[in-house]
């Protein structure tokens, strides 16, 4: 995994998380819990696709 796959990765995490947060309010794990997760998210869904050889826009 280059760096930036890395970079990618982080700020898809962010931004889900923060939206996550937005959308989902009263719930959830605070702003910064939300934007863990969501990087943690990103980083999970990374490492599924590439066990399963899956690219993105791939048909």
């Amino acid at each position: 995994m280059g760096a930036e796959s890395l970079l990618v990765f982080l700020i898809v995490g962010l931004v889900a998380g923060w939206l996550a947060g937005q959308v989902v309010r009263g719930g959830g794990f605070g702003i910064l819990g939300n934007i863990v997760v969501g990087v943690i998210g990103a980083f999970w869904q990374g490492g599924y696709c590439r066990v399963w050889d899956l690219q993105s826009g791939a048909a």
